[in-house]
Formats: C-alpha cells, structure tokens, sequence
C-alpha cells in the first residue's frame, strides 16, 4: 500500500516548510531537501525529527536557561542549538569522502558541518531569517540565508584536517 502526501492534506500544516522552499527554490547543493514530516522512503528525515525533538526536550531540561533553540529563543545562552542540514555542504562532503574511501558518509558530514560553523566568519550571517510572523513556529535552517559561507567554511576545515 503506498501513502501519498496530498498538499494542505492536514489543515493548518503545509506540506514543506517556508526554509524548504527556499532551499528548493535556490537550486544547488541542498535543493533535494525533504519534508520534515516524510517518515519513510529514501531520503525522509522526519523520524530523525522524531527521535530528536525527545533529545532536544532533555537538553532544555538539562541545562534551563543556558540553552537556546534557535531560532525560537530570543535571549542569548552560553548554548545554542540550531537545524542543519548538510546536504547545503554536498559537493565538500563529496570531495572528502572521495579523498579517503571507505568513510562513514554521515560522519564526514557532520564533522565537515561542525568545521564549515566554526570557521566562518561571519556567524550573524549563518543565523539570518526572514522576519515573518510564524517563523517561530516553523523554524529555520542554520546558514540557509548565507550558503556560501558554510560551504567556504566547508572547504577550509577539509584542508586543514
């Protein structure tokens, strides 16, 4: 039996987020994006949402105020955590692994995530979103408004492994 997504099949629930379409509207690394709510099939994320938002419940328990979400929370904390979405860095992640077969792909790409974050230069520009009213209630991918700096940041921790 197949299940079909029908678009506004849930009122009140859009089928991809506003950051999805932008990610799909753009084109280049990262337009494959999937929905959020797709639990099965190739590509589908929303069972990592699932077994994530548990987690992210715990942290919030764990460390109170010196944690923020972002960008739901607007006060600043010692933590942030943030959505990413690797595939914005595909073609970095695809150069590594080609360097050294045999590499779990997943792995790469979270330490290449974690490097592209950390070298780059400008970390406003990785949190920028559009003011519309119910972000908070969508939230946001982490560098979606400035590609180039993750994939920049990509590069440079590739080099200096």
């Amino acid at each position: 039996m197949r299940i079909f997504w029908r678009a506004n099949a849930v009122p009140g629930f859009a089928r991809h987020r506003r950051v999805e379409h932008v990610l799909r509207d753009r084109g280049g690394p990262g337009r494959a994006v999937k929905s959020v709510w797709q639990l099965y099939g190739a590509g589908a994320v929303g069972s990592q949402v699932l077994v994530g938002l548990p987690m992210l419940h715990r942290l919030a328990q764990r460390f109170g105020a010196d944690l923020a979400v972002w960008p739901f929370d607007t006060e600043e904390a010692p933590l942030t955590l943030a959505e990413i979405y690797p595939a914005m860095i595909g073609p970095e992640v695809a150069e590594a692994l080609a360097a050294r077969p045999g590499q779990i792909p997943d792995e790469v790409q979270v330490r290449l995530m974690a490097g592209a974050v950390l070298a780059a230069e400008d970390t406003d520009a990785l949190l920028g979103v559009p003011s519309v009213p119910d972000l908070a209630e969508e939230g946001w991918i982490l560098g979606t408004a400035a590609p180039g700096l993750l994939r920049a940041g990509a590069a440079l921790s590739r080099t200096c492994r």
